[in-house]
Formats: structure tokens, sequence, C-alpha cells
């Protein structure tokens, strides 16, 4: 009963955070975060804290990683956005791979929050809902900018692929 008690009545008044800056690059073994106040306080902090900063620099670590190699000419597109993990997680992993280097995110929401250019993929279950090539309007794939031509057949690409067994044909 009495730790019931003391819980029902905690506050952080008394808690100093002391943290790096978002974004900061920080070294091994250097203490991302320092928090002091009442052990107990400190103690029902940690493990919320722990979680929340585990996931951020470990998505902002391995972006900026891949960063690092592709070059900073090259564009960056994070499209994590069904296999981040928990309630949030895509929303927060959008964020943290933009921190890391990445140019821009699939998210919508995440693009709208935290102001991050918004590219990327389609829905999967809209190309499975065709049951042939026939049943497309116009197999034609408009082409980025910078290509050889504006379009290209798609479904002839594609086909051409399969019945060669070849694959992987670059426009």
């Amino acid at each position: 009963e009495p730790f019931w008690e003391w819980l029902a009545g905690v506050n952080c008044k008394d808690i100093t955070i002391h943290a790096f800056k978002e974004g900061s690059v920080v070294f091994p073994r250097e203490p991302l975060i320092r928090i002091e106040g009442p052990i107990g306080v400190c103690q029902l902090l940690e493990t919320t804290l722990l979680c929340i900063v585990n996931y951020a620099s470990l998505v902002a670590t391995n972006a900026k990683r891949i960063r690092v190699a592709a070059g900073e000419n090259k564009t960056l597109l994070e499209m994590g956005l069904r296999r981040a993990q928990g309630p949030d997680g895509a929303l927060s992993a959008s964020r943290y791979a933009h921190i890391g280097g990445f140019n821009s995110t699939s998210n919508l929401l995440a693009g709208k929050m935290f102001n991050i250019a918004v590219s990327g993929t389609h829905a999967h279950a809209f190309v499975q809902s065709f049951s042939s090539f026939s049943d497309l309007k116009t197999p034609m794939l408009r082409l980025p900018e910078g290509a050889d031509r504006s379009s290209a057949n798609l479904a002839g690409i594609r086909l051409e692929e399969r019945d060669d067994g070849k694959g992987g044909k670059q426009w």
C-alpha cells in the first residue's frame, strides 16, 4: 500500500536531464543522457528513455552509415513504413532516418509533421489487383528526367525479361 501511495504522488519537478542535442555525433562510451533527481523517479524514467534513445540512435546511426557508403550525391529514400515496430515506430523511424541523412520518406504523415520530402512507392495490393498485363489501360511507364526516353512499355519489358530468362534489364 505505501508504494502505491508514493507512486500516485510521483512527479518530475526535481528531475534534471542533460543530453546531447538531437542529431549530434556521439562517440562510444559517451553518455547520451544523464538524469539527476530522486533515485526512485529516475529509475521509473530509465526504461522508457532507454527504449526511445536506443531506437532513435539505432535508426539514425544506420541511416548515416548508409549515407556515408552511398555518398552525398545519391538520393536515399526511406520506405520502412510497413516494417517498423510499434504503434508509432514508422513515424519515428522516418524522422530518425532523415536525421541520419536520408533525403525523403514514403511516410506521408512523417513528411507533413517533420517537413521531410515525400516520395516513394505504391500499394503492392494495387499491383496484385490486376490479373494480367491485359488489365492495364496503358502499359506505358513515364521515366524520370535524364532517362534516354520519356516512357517505356513496362509490360513489354517485363515479358521480355521473363521470356529470355535474363531479367534485370536496364532502361
